[in-house]
């Protein structure tokens, strides 16, 4: 990618992809950034990071390939509001010839704090047969090296995490 990587985005975000800027739809009745919106912001920079990586909407033309999100998780560790600056890294935690698991990181710029993560399946489908297809091979080349340059850092910490509740109740309430 050929955007500046801001100084206090730590090593463990892997590679820097965009800053987006809380704006004003994003935000809901609560005056912060509405789940919805995380999803947009994210989706942008991942969209950037395919372009870059050789398999985003300007490469379609060319290879009649494309991504599709099969699965999704969010976790969220800091409040965002209006206009507040952030920016966002990713890791490629495991891939195969047709998948990766991508981890994106959003952090509060200001602040330096860990806003979200986006952990996502993301599957190359051939859009002219509307199934899962092998990457091309230069893309599964440049996401094996970006797979390879992240292998040394830590895991990230909410990794293939699902929604717990630890204390929770298993049964079901059931009234007198």
């Amino acid at each position: 990618m050929n955007i500046s990587r801001p100084d206090y985005l730590p090593q463990e975000a892997g590679l820097y992809i965009g800053s987006p800027k809380v704006l004003r739809q994003w935000t809901d009745h609560n005056g912060h950034m509405n789940l919805a919106a995380y999803l947009i912001a994210f989706d942008r920079c991942f969209s950037r990071f395919c372009d870059q990586t050789g398999i985003g909407p300007r490469q379609i033309p060319l290879t009649g390939k494309s991504i599709f999100v099969a699965e999704t998780h969010l976790v969220y560790r800091r409040e965002l509001l209006l206009g507040d600056q952030v920016d966002v890294g990713i890791r490629i935690t495991h891939f195969s010839p047709k998948r990766i698991i991508a981890y994106l990181s959003m952090f509060h710029r200001d602040s330096g704090e860990l806003a979200c993560v986006n952990e996502q399946l993301d599957v190359c489908v051939d859009l002219a047969t509307r199934h899962s297809s092998l990457f091309p091979n230069d893309v599964f080349t440049r996401l094996a090296l970006l797979h390879a340059r992240e292998a040394g850092l830590p895991p990230p910490p909410y990794a293939g995490h699902g929604i717990r509740m630890p204390d929770a109740v298993t049964s079901a309430r059931t009234d007198p």
